[in-house]
């Protein structure tokens, strides 16, 4: 199972009131519990992609919960993913594998500087890389705001459901998939071998 995490391909704000009611009105969630969580609605697997509709059944195409996240400060996606799940973050310029423990500590502190202010030095190439110029495999995001779905057995979700909901929430949209701890061994394998540590400049 996966958490998946929708959020603006530029990292903005996005309008999740609107979002929800789009996700409503199209039957994909129902309506919020006391914790703020929305369930799976009638209409949910026509959330999924036609190929993900040929491969799993139909018990399969929903999650397990829906929230809207509004955290008031820039964080870095998938939120608790560890580095070394990432299938070997590199420098986009040379392809060097990027120190994890390096990379780990410059994560953490996304939440209290400006993303702009990092930057990872290659210990290959030299260059002086940001944070979202890392390839680390998949994607990820930067970001304040965003749709979050617990407990979905893929990421292949429909893209024209994709592109209508970011016209709802007010920007393209982004997916960003989340391996959870119990899932590790059977999707990603964990990255043994560590090059040399870069450096991380502020």
């Amino acid at each position: 199972m996966l958490n998946l995490y929708l959020a603006a391909r530029n990292g903005g704000a996005l309008d999740l009131e609107a979002a929800v009611a789009f996700l409503q009105a199209e039957g994909f969630v129902g309506d919020a519990g006391a914790d703020g969580e929305h369930p799976p609605g009638p209409g949910v697997a026509r959330l999924f992609d036609d190929n993900a509709h040929d491969e799993l059944l139909p018990a399969e195409l929903t999650f397990e919960a829906l929230r809207a996240v509004d955290r008031g400060r820039a964080t870095f996606l998938p939120e608790e993913q560890p580095v070394e799940r990432f299938r070997t973050p590199r420098c986009t310029l040379c392809g060097d594998d990027v120190d994890l423990d390096d990379l780990d500590r410059a994560l953490a502190e996304i939440a209290f500087r400006p993303v702009g202010r990092f930057g990872y030095i290659c210990p290959s190439c030299r260059s002086d890389l940001a944070v979202s110029d890392i390839d680390f495999g998949q994607p990820t995001v930067v970001a304040t705001h965003w749709i979050y779905l617990e407990g979905a057995a893929t990421s292949r979700l429909s893209p024209r459901v994709v592109e209508a909901l970011g016209r709802a929430a007010g920007a393209a949209l982004v997916v960003v998939p989340e391996i959870p701890d119990d899932d590790v061994d059977e999707w990603v394998p964990v990255r043994q071998q560590r090059r040399r540590p870069g450096k991380w400049k502020r």
